[in-house]
């Protein structure tokens, strides 16, 4: 019996919302949840700390200097067959971000609308008292 490698996994999520609006992001086919939407994320070798997250972030243009972190929420952790997701979430205060092509704002109230991953369905349902 060959014995499974797991993969393990550090999903640093970014929690973009004024309450009404949320950035979201869909998921492309090559990777789990496929095709299904989360949350713009920074995906790290090892678990890193918000504000590592917000540097690399401003290193790579996607953020600028003046994003706030708001809140750092517990990290979670998703175990699959073949790979141990540890998601920590980051809410940011963001005056301007650099959305690419699959990132994008929806209202709230459609989030439902949306296939969401397990751990995405059950923060955001926790984040917004759906």
């Amino acid at each position: 019996l060959q014995k499974v490698k797991i993969r393990e996994r550090y999903f640093n999520y970014l929690l973009v919302t004024d309450g009404n609006t949320i950035l979201m992001r869909k998921r492309d086919e090559s990777d789990i949840w496929a095709n299904m939407y989360d949350l713009p994320l920074i995906e790290t070798d090892t678990r890193q700390s918000a504000e590592n997250v917000s540097i690399l972030l401003q290193t790579k243009n996607i953020i600028n200097s003046n994003t706030q972190i708001i809140a750092i929420y517990p990290l979670k952790k998703h175990i699959l067959t073949h790979q141990h997701i540890h998601a920590q979430f980051i809410r940011l205060d963001v005056s301007e971000i650099k959305l690419e092509q699959k990132i994008f704002f929806i209202e709230v109230k459609n989030i439902e609308m949306l296939a969401l991953p397990k751990i995405i369905n059950t923060f955001l349902n926790n984040f917004f008292n759906f």
